[in-house]
């Protein structure tokens, strides 16, 4: 959600962050609960970045949307990749199976 519009975490102090993993890191904050937002460098390059052309032809892509904005903001713009499309079809058949196996009680199947 940090490349979104609307899309911010509030920390217990009231500074608001684009992403989960900047908070509490001040120079990284875009504003306030009382102040509201602010256009600032930080947020201004979370709010450009933009899919990595290596993801563009990806059969992923639409499941994992380029992979996690933070980490490829500072992997110095190399792709981070959580999905092994090797085996995703196995992944698949696996949730599937154990949709199967606990379709009664779906807070049993296994993600």
């Amino acid at each position: 959600g940090a490349t979104r519009l609307n899309n911010y975490v509030i920390d217990p102090d009231g500074d608001i962050y684009p992403c989960w993993d900047q908070v509490g890191v001040k120079e990284e904050k875009i504003g306030d609960v009382i102040h509201g937002l602010s256009l600032n460098p930080s947020y201004i390059k979370w709010l450009t970045l933009d899919t990595d052309p290596k993801c563009r032809n990806c059969n992923m892509l639409p499941l994992c949307l380029g992979g996690c904005p933070y980490l490829r903001l500072h992997n110095a713009g190399q792709p981070v990749c959580h999905y092994n499309t090797i085996s995703f079809k196995e992944k698949l058949k696996l949730y599937y199976d154990s949709f199967q196996k606990n379709r009664d009680n779906p807070a049993l199947v296994e993600m």
